[in-house]
C-alpha cells in the first residue's frame, strides 16, 4: 500500500495507514534421560502509525516467559515491556523505511528460583535511534476455512521489516512481518514460523 501526500491531500488530514503484527511463541523442550523439561511462551504486539508528512509512530508491547523444571529445582523467567518510537518513513514500490527514535522503553524482567523470592534482571537496552528496511513480499497463511476443501488460501502481501541491528529494539524482535492490508500473526517454535490472519 502506498500513501502519496502532495500539499493538497496533506490538507485535507488523509487516514493514517495502520500497520499491525503479533507474534505468539509456544515450545515445550524434554531433556534427554527425564532430566527436566523447558516451557516458553510470548506474545509480542506492534503497531505503527504511518501518518501525514511522513511522521511514523511505533508502539510494541509483550510478554517472554520460560519455565524450567529440574530434577532439583526449577526456575521462571519473566520479561514484560512496553516500547514506544516516533520518526519518519520513506517508500518505494517495493521498499519502505522506518528511521524511528526511541521514546520509552518501560521493561521489568525477573527470574525466580523455587522457593526464593523474585531476582531483579537487567532488560535489554533499545538503541535510541535506528532503521527498519522494509521488502515486500507474499505470506501464504493458514486457514481452516479453505483446509477441509483443500484449496489453497491466495497469499497476503505483506511487510518483512529488519532493524539495522539485531538488538537494536530491545526485547522486540528485530525482524517483524505486517500485512499490508491486514494483522498478520506470526506462529513461532521448534518447526519454525508459520502465519495466520489476526483473530477479530
Amino acid at each position: 500500500m502506498i500513501l502519496v501526500l502532495s500539499s493538497s491531500t496533506a490538507a485535507a488530514d488523509p487516514k493514517p495507514v495502520q500497520l499491525r503484527m503479533k507474534r505468539l511463541i509456544g515450545e515445550s523442550i524434554h531433556i534427554a534421560d527425564g532430566e527436566g523439561a523447558i516451557n516458553r511462551h510470548g506474545q509480542t504486539d506492534v503497531a505503527i502509525e504511518l501518518l501525514a508528512g511522513s511522521k511514523l509512530k511505533m508502539v510494541s508491547t509483550g510478554i517472554d516467559s520460560e519455565h524450567n523444571l529440574y530434577k532439583s529445582y526449577s526456575t521462571d523467567d519473566e520479561a514484560r515491556w512496553k516500547t514506544t518510537w516516533h520518526g519518519t518513513w520513506s517508500q518505494t514500490a517495493d521498499t519502505l523505511k522506518l528511521d524511528i527514535t526511541l521514546d520509552t522503553h518501560d521493561c521489568k524482567h525477573t527470574k525466580t528460583t523455587a522457593g526464593q523470592p523474585p531476582e531483579i534482571v537487567a532488560c535489554r537496552t533499545a538503541a535510541k535511534q535506528t532503521q527498519l528496511v522494509c521488502s515486500t513480499e507474499q505470506i501464504v497463511v493458514r486457514d481452516t476455512s479453505t483446509a477441509a476443501s483443500g484449496k489453497k488460501p491466495p497469499p497476503i502481501p505483506a511487510w518483512r521489516c529488519i532493524a539495522k541491528d539485531s538488538l537494536d529494539l530491545a526485547e522486540t524482535r528485530a525482524q517483524l512481518v505486517f500485512g499490508k492490508t491486514t494483522c498478520l500473526q506470526t506462529l513461532g517454535g521448534k518447526g519454525g514460523d508459520s502465519y495466520e490472519k489476526c483473530a477479530p
